[in-house]
């Protein structure tokens, strides 16, 4: 689980113990922004994250080869700068 933690400037990733009542702190994969909405896949054998900022108007692009160590941001992220019609990444079609 990858709860909202804008306000701590950080991605970070829980597991379930008890399921769902239960989930412990696991990594925190990427900070130093105010993230929001982060949306993680993984698409041949690397791990991708799309995720917004506090205004909805920037979408971040970071990758890995593991889920919970070793994000990079890409070298073209942002892929969305300033546009909160096309940046949203959760919930919406990505970026």
């Amino acid at each position: 689980m990858i709860p909202e933690a804008f306000t701590q400037q950080a991605v970070h990733v829980y597991e379930a113990n008890d399921f769902p009542y239960d989930w412990q702190y696991v990594a925190t994969i990427v900070s130093g922004r105010h993230f929001v909405d982060p949306s993680i896949f993984l698409y041949d054998s690397t791990w991708w994250m799309f995720v917004g900022d506090e205004y909805n108007s920037t979408c971040y692009l970071y990758y890995s080869d593991y889920l919970l160590s070793g994000w990079v941001e890409h070298p073209m992220s942002p892929v969305v700068a300033g546009d909160a019609s096309k940046a949203r990444p959760a919930a919406d079609l990505l970026c």
